[in-house]
């Protein structure tokens, strides 16, 4: 078998980079050769206008003249950039990243995402390009917005709250377990909002074995160019660096601003300040899981922990501690109910060092002074408390390459020191290369990843000189290899390989294949080797959307399992373990049912049976509203995996979320709540006051379905950049007897915070029945007239042909009924009133009479 030495690893990717480097770089084309198109242009799915735009190099172009006149964006010259007003603030774009075309500017749609939030497709069926404007409620531009003087902001209706306390969270938990002797509990609470023009945080936790503890700590502030925080920190600039913790001061700067950076797109990490060091954190915290399911942490393709999914999609592994991790793989699997499940999602959140390019001319400077005196860390024999400081520099001195440096003290009295290199090489590979040097000992890093649509290629390479680190005693060294290329489309083959050499732990070495088919008919197969070598087999089939069965084999054990939704309130799951090596088994089935107004309140009972003993397990999960949740759930005996102890236990569980509006506090989801973005929260009340369940009632925000949390009657949007957003009421979702008084608002999101958007309805029925003479005939065009009770008009209707008529829109309330006219011609005399009171429903079959008309005179039949 063939076998890599020790740094044949990074000599591999040096050369093979190396040779790259002589292939023909891809660089913008100039945008006089750029293709000229006419098509279509929609702001949030609203048709604008038609409008010239180029095509590049697989970019697409927008005219500035064109983007101001559909986006209320002025701009004016500053120098050598452009000073560009929008009303969710300013933005300095350099004259260097815009193209020329025919003596017009243009700007690319890939700098429009990054300036100004604003994303731009292109639709070849529909031969035009959408555009998602954060701060347009999606009509074209009216003349009274045209005509409104440079600089003049639209201002919304809703202001996002300025209260200091922003919002206040309280998680807890209690599991009796008749193994353990004493009960196992834990309580975390914290607190933020916005003061200073900035964000701040303050959190504090304990459990059943320690005290509770202040947690997390700091204000963190955000400018254009740069952003400031005060408090607790963890950072990791590297992964060959030491990871720290400590209180002080963090500052980070980009010259060409610093908001890509800052947001963490979903995330909640708060030990984060930027988006780039999140693989280094010792804190996974993320809220798009599936509701009541489970998460499952891998490092190095090796199972390191299960985290329940909240309600709210929330779930976190917390304090993860392993040297140089985040070299390696970090993946979370994502399961609906079971963890013998086949996964519904699996999130690679392996930091990739080879993409972590700047544009060119890009600067980014970072910096970092204090001391290590973490609260987290209570244990009495840690390290004595030292200073810490770094310094971190970045610079795209092209569009292929960009140059790191950092340097930070390891402890009170030596110093780490890297420098690195970020290569784009042509079109379509990536590669970086890093040496850290700490007393005299090295260690190195290097990656390479190249992929088109049919191959992908990743060579991940690392080795620690003896002395390095945690005083190494042998060279280290980890180097691994994949390569895959799809065949044809149900066909994908690749070849996976490792040599790792690593202090108190068996040596790795293998090169082997593996393959991923998909013949079709529902049928999936792969045979990947693992980390360790070890191959993982799977089979899928997928009967229907909602029945799959599937096999797995991995280190000697096999799984079998099925999963079925009945309906889309209920489902079952069967899975079957058996291991080869120790001849255990165990079976299982799991039922859930979906109660309330979503799937994220269930009642679930499941039953195990390992070979010998049997068990069961019966719990609920309920939200009450979006940011109130309870759950409950005892087991006896009932076992996941094989070979577990059996026991008997009882668990609850809480989540409350209150968020601090301009209307006092409110329950909200705040696990989507960052200090970069904010949410909406409200309700629809009727006319006495009361929240209306709201059901199947769907939010628009700027005229499109989002992802939304609705509970208890009300409805939560999280996850939010700040900026101008047009919140409505689809009123054809709301019972027909609903009427909302206002549809619509323009709502303003700020970091950090919730905005309260309430919705009035009022009820209104209606009346139905026939007009008909004193004879009994029926009355067509007759127009019937319905008075309040004070007299006043308030609806018509009109009979058809056969004499029927119906009046809606009536609140509830007392009215009188008359008819007034039929064929357009007043009655001769007054026809009687009709008294109907409406309560809280329809009235049909009112009948309305009204007078023959006057017989016609008779003529005489004299001559005159």
């Amino acid at each position: 078998m063939p076998k890599w030495n020790g740094g044949s690893g990074i000599i591999l990717s040096v050369a093979i980079a190396w040779l790259l480097s002589f292939t023909p770089c891809s660089v913008a084309e100039d945008l006089a050769n750029a293709e000229l198109m006419l098509a279509g242009a929609y702001i949030n799915q609203k048709e604008f206008a038609n409008i010239d735009f180029l095509k590049s190099e697989g970019e697409y172009w927008i005219s500035l003249d064109d983007l101001a006149e559909m986006t209320v964006i002025r701009f004016e010259k500053k120098g050598a950039d452009l000073l560009f007003s929008t009303p969710i603030g300013p933005a300095l774009v350099s004259e260097k990243s815009l193209g020329m075309f025919q003596g017009r500017a243009f700007i690319s749609t890939s700098l429009l995402l990054e300036k100004f939030n604003i994303e731009a497709i292109f639709s070849q069926p529909d031969q035009a390009i959408f555009l998602d404007v954060p701060w347009r409620p999606g009509a074209p531009l009216s003349d009274e917005e045209e005509e409104k003087e440079e600089g003049d902001i639209v201002k919304p209706d809703i202001t996002a709250t300025a209260q200091a306390l922003g919002f206040f969270r309280a998680q807890g938990s209690l599991r009796q377990d008749s193994n353990v002797e004493h009960d196992d509990w834990d309580m975390k609470a914290d607190m933020g909002g916005r003061l200073g023009g900035g964000t701040w945080f303050l959190g504090a936790q304990g459990n059943h074995s320690q005290d509770a503890w202040l947690d997390r700590y700091f204000w963190n502030r955000e400018f254009e160019n740069q952003v400031v925080r005060l408090g607790f920190h963890n950072i990791q600039l590297h992964p060959l660096l030491t990871s720290q913790e400590f209180d002080g001061a963090q500052w980070a700067y980009n010259n060409m601003g610093i908001a890509p950076y800052t947001d963490m797109q979903g995330q909640n990490n708060l030990e984060s300040m930027l988006r780039d060091d999140t693989g280094g954190e010792i804190n996974i915290v993320r809220n798009d899981g599936p509701p009541g399911g489970i998460a499952e942490l891998r490092i190095n393709d090796k199972i390191a922990a299960y985290s329940r999914v909240g309600l709210d999609g929330r779930y976190e592994f917390l304090n993860i501690r392993k040297s140089a991790w985040s070299l390696l793989t970090i993946k979370v699997l994502l399961y609906k109910r079971d963890v013998n499940e086949t996964p519904i999602a699996t999130l690679d959140l392996t930091r990739m060092q080879a993409t972590q390019s700047l544009k060119p001319g890009e600067f980014m400077a970072r910096a970092g002074l204090g001391k290590t005196r973490s609260p987290r860390i209570v244990d009495p024999s840690h390290a004595a408390e030292h200073g810490v400081g770094f310094l971190q520099g970045r610079y795209g001195i092209s569009e292929n390459f960009t140059l790191m440096a950092a340097a930070q003290t390891r402890d009170e009295s030596t110093m780490e020191t890297l420098a690195g290199l970020r290569a784009s090489l042509g079109a379509n590979w990536a590669w970086s290369l890093d040496a850290a040097s700490h007393e005299g000992s090295m260690a190195y890093s290097s990656e390479l990843r190249g992929m088109d649509r049919d191959w992908e290629i990743w060579l991940r390479n690392f080795q620690l000189d003896r002395g390095y680190g945690a005083n190494l005693q042998i060279d280290e060294h980890d180097h691994y290899g994949q390569s895959l290329y799809q065949v044809f489309d149900s066909l994908k083959i690749g070849l996976f390989g490792r040599d790792a050499k690593r202090e108190l732990a068996a040596d790795i070495n293998y090169i082997k294949p593996g393959l991923f088919l998909s013949p079709g008919y529902g049928f999936s197969l792969s045979a990947v080797p693992n980390l360790d070598g070890g191959y993982r087999v799977s089979g899928l089939y997928s009967l229907a959307a909602d029945k799959r069965f599937s096999l797995i084999y991995e280190n000697s054990q096999y799984t079998v399992s099925m999963y079925y939704d009945r309906t889309l309130r209920q489902n079952f799951t069967g899975v079957y373990e058996y291991n080869d090596r120790t001849q255990d088994s165990i079976g299982l089935i799991n039922f859930y049912w979906f109660f309330h107004v979503s799937n994220q309140s269930y009642f679930r009972a499941a039953v195990s049976h390992n070979g010998q003993n049997g068990g069961g397990v019966v719990g609920m999960q309920w939200m009450l509203t979006p940011g109130m949740e309870l759950g409950l759930e005892y087991s006896d005996g009932y076992h996941q995996i094989v070979g577990a102890r059996r026991s008997q236990t009882l668990s609850a569980k809480f989540n409350l979320g209150l968020a601090n509006t301009e209307k006092g506090f409110t329950p909200v989801q705040d696990s989507m709540l960052s200090f970069v973005r904010g949410g909406i929260s409200g309700a629809v009340y009727d006319s006495r006051g009361a929240i209306l369940d709201m059901g199947d009632i769907q939010v628009l925000l700027n005229g499109a379905r989002v992802s939304q949390t609705m509970a208890g009657g009300r409805f939560f949007i999280g996850n939010l950049r700040p900026g101008m957003y047009l919140v409505e009421i689809d009123e054809g979702t709301l019972p027909i007897e609903y009427k909302i008084e206002r549809r619509m608002f323009r709502v303003e999101v700020a970091p950090g915070a919730i905005t309260r958007v309430d919705f009035s309805a009022s009820t209104y029925y209606g009346v139905a029945g026939k007009v008909t003479r004193e004879d009994g005939s029926l009355v067509g065009s007759a127009l019937v007239r319905a008075y309040d009770t004070h007299g006043k008009s308030v609806a018509v209707g009109l009979t058809g042909q056969f004499g029927y008529f119906r009046i809606d829109n009536l609140a509830p309330g007392e009215y009188k009924l008359t008819v007034e006219q039929v064929d357009a011609e007043p009655l001769p005399q007054p026809a009687p009133f009709t008294t109907i009171t409406i309560v809280d429903d329809y009235i049909f079959d009112q009948n309305i009479s009204i007078p023959a008309p006057p017989s016609a005179p008779e003529a005489s039949g004299q001559d005159q």
